[in-house]
């Protein structure tokens, strides 16, 4: 089973047809902070060494057996330990570059 955690509906487009998962009213969302861990110097310029560490998962449901979670990118990489989060991919956008339908959902 695919949830859609996502604010938008995602449409979802194959060989066979199209099909569109609703948004959800109460999407899954967290907050990306940066840690600077080191700062190279390469070519006269500094370069920052950086990670991105996940906080404050909000509407994150524990994982369920048989369903997989279409979340964004950004929590599917953060939350990098639950094999149960998908992101769209192969993913066509619009004019103002967001995502309006993808080929397949992707594991980080």
């Amino acid at each position: 089973m695919l949830i859609n955690l996502c604010q938008r509906d995602m449409t979802v487009m194959s060989e066979r047809g199209v099909a569109t998962i609703p948004g959800a009213q109460h999407p899954v969302w967290c907050d990306i902070q940066v840690e600077t861990l080191a700062t190279e110097r390469v070519g006269g310029i500094d370069i920052p060494i950086y990670q991105e560490v996940a906080a404050n998962f909000e509407n994150l449901p524990v994982p369920e057996d048989n369903v997989y979670y279409i979340v964004p990118r950004k929590v599917a990489l953060a939350a990098f330990d639950r094999p149960d989060l998908v992101y769209p991919a192969d993913v066509l956008c619009d004019q103002s570059g967001r995502t309006v339908t993808c080929r397949r959902s992707r594991l980080p």
